[in-house]
């Protein structure tokens, strides 16, 4: 069997859920036996890093990298993904051989959809479906409306749309037929998922922030929330990973800002040091970051927006009903004086479990498997 993964790049030459997706995707099917061609950007190879892939998968992975100038004028994202699947769509097509399925993550399939050639083997996934959910401000609510009709076309004229579960299986529904929406959660991989002899020790920092500085993952409200704890003289300590710009940080010494950490034993340490992940977003798709903290023995707090709600509950944290500043300050102090933290972080680890890639990769292989027997 081949299989063609077409995505805007892969983990760990760009950072992102989906370039993860794609990389934990590919291994895992390779390690099947499953010939593996990932067409991803050349532009982001540039880095000093290099996808690494264990022993059993690298002899059945080939990655294609597509050169593209890209345009910089307003909205030239669009353009530019159309222009890169383009470029894939004529290589693709020149192969002597075809694939047994094309995976397309993201807008990487806007050339393929109405090619009757492909109808039939292609499906895409858009993730997070992130247009689609609650948008702020007058600017996002605009691009959401652009991306949205575009995701809408994508949605419409292919066969089989991939969704990550929860609401975002909702999304789909309203435009794609319910037969050929294939559901199949993230994963997790097993690399992360050693927490077995991890303490749950007091002696742990209370909660973590993992994420861009960016409106939709809620860090406005979080750092309004924190100044609410602030003022309250609450004992807390928080950390945050990731790119957060030096005007936007709160200095006071229970605030920890580490930066962008690429390094994934690194980050795993750092997450294996926090009793709280908190993620307010206002729109996300199965965050991985919530995954990988579940398996270091975190508890959650999330608002319950994408398929968030498939992996938060009250039984391993706690699930919100929107993001507003006070309603993150009430959820923090709640798990700051929660005397049951200690079951909540066992739960997120044993729930974490069945979100191994290797249980989400045979979900994969069922599909093509059926697909080929014509079934």
């Amino acid at each position: 069997m081949k299989i063609a993964i077409l995505s805007d790049g892969i983990w760990p030459l760009v950072i992102g859920g989906m370039q993860k997706h794609t990389y934990l995707l590919a291994c895992n099917l390779a390690k099947h036996n499953i010939e593996v061609d990932i067409y991803c950007k050349k532009e982001e190879s540039s880095s000093n890093l290099t996808p690494q892939f264990c022993i059993s998968a690298t002899k059945n992975i080939t990655i294609i990298y597509i050169e593209i100038i890209p345009y910089t004028f307003v909205g030239a994202y669009l353009y530019n993904e159309y222009v890169f699947s383009k470029k894939i769509l004529a290589l693709i097509s020149s192969l002597q051989t075809s694939y047994n399925f094309i995976y397309a993550q993201g807008f990487t399939a806007l050339a393929f959809v109405g090619k009757s050639k492909f109808f039939n083997n292609l499906g895409v996934n858009l993730h997070g479906l992130e247009p689609f959910q609650i948008t702020h401000g007058l600017k996002n609510s605009v691009s959401a409306f652009v991306f949205r009709t575009v995701q809408k076309f994508i949605i419409k004229r292919t066969k089989f749309n991939f969704s990550l579960g929860g609401k975002l299986t909702g999304y789909l529904c309203k435009y794609s037929n319910k037969v050929n929406i294939i559901e199949i959660p993230n994963g997790i991989s097993a690399r992360w998922l050693n927490a077995g002899t991890i303490s749950n020790s007091i002696n742990k920092k209370h909660f973590l922030f993992i994420g861009r500085y960016e409106t939709r993952k809620g860090i406005d409200n979080l750092h309004n929330a924190l100044k609410l704890l602030i003022d309250s003289k609450v004992e807390f300590s928080i950390s945050f990973i990731g790119p957060i710009p030096l005007h936007k940080q709160i200095i006071h010494p229970s605030i920890t800002y580490l930066g962008k950490l690429i390094n994934e034993n690194e980050i795993k340490e750092v997450v294996s040091q926090h009793q709280v992940l908190v993620c307010p977003s206002y729109s996300e798709g199965m965050p991985t970051v919530i995954l990988e903290a579940m398996s270091q023995k975190l508890a959650i707090i999330a608002n319950n927006v994408g398929a968030c709600s498939l992996l938060v509950d009250d039984t391993n944290g706690w699930l919100m009903e929107g993001n507003s500043s006070q309603l993150i300050y009430d959820t923090m102090l709640s798990a700051l004086k929660n005397t049951g933290l200690n079951e909540k972080q066992n739960k997120s680890y044993e729930k974490a479990k069945n979100y191994d890639w290797s249980i989400i990769a045979q979900k994969h292989i069922e599909f093509f498997q059926t697909l080929r027997s014509g079934k």
